[in-house]
Protein backbone atom coordinates (compact mmCIF):
# COMPACT_ATOMS: atom_id res chain seq x y z
CA UNK A 1 0.00 0.00 0.00
CA UNK A 2 1.50 3.08 -0.75
CA UNK A 3 0.11 6.07 1.11
CA UNK A 4 0.41 9.69 0.39
CA UNK A 5 1.32 10.73 -2.99
CA UNK A 6 2.60 7.84 -4.90
CA UNK A 7 5.56 7.90 -7.12
CA UNK A 8 7.55 6.23 -9.62
CA UNK A 9 9.86 5.92 -6.89
CA UNK A 10 8.14 4.25 -4.39
CA UNK A 11 6.54 1.80 -6.99
CA UNK A 12 9.82 0.76 -7.94
CA UNK A 13 10.90 0.41 -4.67
CA UNK A 14 7.54 -1.65 -3.71
CA UNK A 15 8.10 -4.01 -6.77
CA UNK A 16 11.88 -4.22 -5.08
CA UNK A 17 10.40 -5.52 -2.19
CA UNK A 18 8.50 -8.02 -3.79
CA UNK A 19 11.12 -9.16 -6.25
CA UNK A 20 13.13 -9.76 -2.54
CA UNK A 21 10.19 -11.63 -1.43
CA UNK A 22 9.90 -13.82 -4.23
CA UNK A 23 13.50 -15.06 -3.91
CA UNK A 24 13.46 -15.53 0.25
CA UNK A 25 10.22 -17.65 0.40
CA UNK A 26 9.84 -18.76 -3.13
CA UNK A 27 6.66 -17.51 -3.54
CA UNK A 28 5.08 -15.17 -6.47
CA UNK A 29 2.75 -12.55 -6.44
CA UNK A 30 -0.52 -13.87 -8.77
CA UNK A 31 -0.46 -10.40 -11.22
CA UNK A 32 -4.14 -11.86 -12.62
CA UNK A 33 -5.56 -11.49 -9.05
CA UNK A 34 -4.08 -8.33 -8.10
CA UNK A 35 -5.66 -5.07 -8.16
CA UNK A 36 -4.01 -1.61 -7.71
CA UNK A 37 -6.54 1.07 -6.66
CA UNK A 38 -5.71 4.79 -7.11
CA UNK A 39 -7.10 8.09 -5.26
CA UNK A 40 -6.78 11.51 -6.86
CA UNK A 41 -3.73 10.27 -9.08
CA UNK A 42 -2.19 11.73 -12.44
CA UNK A 43 -3.59 9.19 -15.01
CA UNK A 44 0.02 9.60 -16.00
CA UNK A 45 1.31 8.32 -12.97
CA UNK A 46 -1.59 5.78 -12.76
CA UNK A 47 -0.10 3.82 -15.86
CA UNK A 48 3.58 4.06 -14.56
CA UNK A 49 2.87 2.33 -11.61
CA UNK A 50 1.09 0.07 -12.63
CA UNK A 51 3.41 -1.02 -15.30
CA UNK A 52 6.15 -1.32 -12.42
CA UNK A 53 4.32 -3.14 -10.67
CA UNK A 54 2.26 -5.28 -13.27
CA UNK A 55 -1.30 -4.64 -11.35
CA UNK A 56 -4.47 -4.09 -12.72
CA UNK A 57 -5.74 -0.82 -11.95
CA UNK A 58 -9.27 -0.93 -9.92
CA UNK A 59 -11.77 0.91 -8.83
CA UNK A 60 -13.70 1.26 -5.94
CA UNK A 61 -16.29 -0.89 -5.34
CA UNK A 62 -14.45 -4.10 -5.16
CA UNK A 63 -13.99 -7.22 -3.19
CA UNK A 64 -11.22 -8.73 -1.47
CA UNK A 65 -11.44 -12.31 -0.16
CA UNK A 66 -15.27 -11.49 -0.25
CA UNK A 67 -14.98 -8.78 1.83
CA UNK A 68 -16.49 -5.55 0.06
CA UNK A 69 -13.82 -2.48 -0.56
CA UNK A 70 -15.97 0.80 -0.64
CA UNK A 71 -15.32 4.28 0.54
CA UNK A 72 -18.31 3.72 2.56
CA UNK A 73 -18.31 1.69 4.69
CA UNK A 74 -20.49 2.32 6.93
CA UNK A 75 -23.75 2.09 4.80
CA UNK A 76 -26.19 -0.74 5.43
CA UNK A 77 -26.22 -1.80 1.53
CA UNK A 78 -22.93 -3.21 2.35
CA UNK A 79 -24.55 -5.78 4.74
CA UNK A 80 -26.79 -6.73 3.37
CA UNK A 81 -25.67 -9.47 1.73
CA UNK A 82 -24.86 -10.90 5.51
CA UNK A 83 -28.19 -10.29 6.40
CA UNK A 84 -29.41 -12.48 3.67
CA UNK A 85 -27.15 -15.11 4.62
CA UNK A 86 -28.42 -15.38 8.07
CA UNK A 87 -31.89 -15.26 6.92
CA UNK A 88 -31.33 -18.08 4.13
CA UNK A 89 -29.88 -20.48 7.13
CA UNK A 90 -32.78 -20.05 9.50
CA UNK A 91 -35.30 -20.90 6.51
CA UNK A 92 -33.67 -23.99 6.22
CA UNK A 93 -33.63 -24.70 9.91
CA UNK A 94 -37.30 -23.35 10.57
CA UNK A 95 -39.06 -26.88 10.26
CA UNK A 96 -36.65 -28.88 12.99
CA UNK A 97 -37.50 -29.97 16.24
CA UNK A 98 -34.86 -29.33 18.29
CA UNK A 99 -34.87 -28.45 22.25
CA UNK A 100 -34.18 -25.20 23.19
CA UNK A 101 -30.36 -26.25 23.71
CA UNK A 102 -30.53 -27.52 20.14
CA UNK A 103 -31.62 -23.99 18.90
CA UNK A 104 -29.00 -22.33 21.01
CA UNK A 105 -26.22 -24.22 19.73
CA UNK A 106 -27.60 -22.90 15.69
CA UNK A 107 -27.54 -19.65 17.49
CA UNK A 108 -24.06 -19.57 18.68
CA UNK A 109 -22.19 -21.65 16.10
CA UNK A 110 -23.46 -20.96 13.36
CA UNK A 111 -25.38 -17.45 13.32
CA UNK A 112 -23.15 -15.83 15.35
CA UNK A 113 -20.03 -17.00 13.12
CA UNK A 114 -21.63 -15.91 10.09
CA UNK A 115 -20.60 -12.16 10.18
CA UNK A 116 -17.30 -12.81 12.27
CA UNK A 117 -14.70 -12.37 9.12
CA UNK A 118 -16.30 -9.16 7.79
CA UNK A 119 -16.63 -7.64 11.04
CA UNK A 120 -13.04 -8.01 11.59
CA UNK A 121 -12.73 -5.79 8.36
CA UNK A 122 -14.95 -3.53 8.50
CA UNK A 123 -16.91 -1.63 11.00
CA UNK A 124 -20.45 -2.13 11.41
CA UNK A 125 -22.83 0.32 11.71
CA UNK A 126 -25.17 0.04 14.97
CA UNK A 127 -28.45 -0.57 13.11
CA UNK A 128 -27.13 -3.40 11.09
CA UNK A 129 -25.50 -4.99 14.60
CA UNK A 130 -28.55 -4.53 15.83
CA UNK A 131 -30.52 -6.62 12.94
CA UNK A 132 -27.90 -9.01 13.50
CA UNK A 133 -29.06 -9.46 17.32
CA UNK A 134 -32.66 -9.01 16.50
CA UNK A 135 -32.25 -12.51 13.78
CA UNK A 136 -30.95 -14.23 16.57
CA UNK A 137 -33.13 -13.32 19.24
CA UNK A 138 -36.02 -14.41 17.01
CA UNK A 139 -34.49 -17.43 15.80
CA UNK A 140 -33.63 -18.45 18.93
CA UNK A 141 -37.23 -17.48 20.82
CA UNK A 142 -39.43 -17.09 17.81
CA UNK A 143 -41.18 -14.53 15.70
CA UNK A 144 -44.72 -13.34 16.30
CA UNK A 145 -47.04 -16.34 17.30
CA UNK A 146 -43.99 -19.22 17.29
CA UNK A 147 -42.67 -17.01 20.25
CA UNK A 148 -43.70 -19.49 22.86
CA UNK A 149 -41.09 -22.44 22.19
Amino acid sequence: MLKGIPTIKEAQAYKHILSNFSMATVLEVNLSKSKIFFFNTNIAIQKGISRIVGFQRDVLPSKYLGVPLTDKPFHKSIWEPMINKMWDKIRRWTFRYLNLGGWLVLTKVVLQSIPIFMLSALPAPKGVLQHFRTIQRDFLWGMGEERNK
